[in-house]
C-alpha cells in the first residue's frame, strides 16, 4: 500500500500578487544577479521605494523592495511550491490580495509594505505577474511566479 501526503499553502487572501511593469523607471529586472552565491535564483525584480523619505531623508535612495524568483530545487528559505501557477485572469482579483509596482513604489510607511506584501521569513505567500502578460488580450490566463521578498532596511541602532 502506497500513501502520498502533500503539504501546500492554500492560495487565498494570505497570498499577495504584485503586478509588475518592467518598463517603469523605478523597476529593475535582472537575470540572476548572484549566480555564484545563489545558483537557483532565476531572476530578480527590484522596485525603488520611498519608505525612508520622511524618517531618513539622507538615506531615501536606499529604500528598495526585491522579488526573487526561486528555482524549483532551491531550498532558500525553504519555500513551499508551487513556483509558477497558470491561472485565469478573472480569478486573480477576487481571490488574492493584489497590488502593483506603482503602489509599492509610492508607500512611505515600511510597516504598511511589510503587512501588505510580506517579509522574511515568509509570512505571506508572494507571487508576481508581469503587467504585459496580465493586460494581453491574446489569452485569458496568466502565469503567477512565486517569489521571495526582501527589503533594504536601515538598522536604527546604527544611527542613534
Amino acid at each position: 500500500m502506497l500513501s502520498l501526503v502533500s503539504k501546500s499553502q492554500q492560495l487565498s487572501k494570505d497570498t499577495v500578487v504584485c503586478i509588475i511593469d518592467t518598463t517603469r523607471s523605478y523597476v529593475e529586472y535582472r537575470v540572476n544577479p548572484f549566480p555564484e552565491k545563489y545558483p537557483k535564483f532565476r531572476w530578480q525584480v527590484s522596485i525603488q521605494g520611498h519608505y525612508y523619505d520622511i524618517e531618513w531623508p539622507k538615506k531615501k535612495d536606499f529604500a528598495c523592495i526585491t522579488f526573487r524568483a526561486i528555482g524549483l530545487n532551491s531550498n532558500f528559505l525553504n519555500p513551499i511550491g508551487p513556483w509558477d501557477i497558470k491561472i485565469q485572469k478573472e480569478k486573480i482579483k477576487g481571490r488574492f490580495i493584489v497590488e502593483n509596482d506603482e503602489w509599492v513604489n509610492q508607500q512611505k510607511d515600511f510597516n504598511t509594505l511589510c503587512t501588505r506584501i510580506g517579509s522574511v521569513p515568509s509570512d505571506i505567500c508572494s507571487f508576481i505577474i508581469w503587467k504585459q502578460d496580465f493586460e494581453s488580450l491574446k489569452t485569458d490566463s496568466v502565469i503567477m511566479h512565486r517569489v521571495s521578498v526582501g527589503y533594504n532596511i536601515i538598522l536604527k541602532d546604527c544611527f542613534e
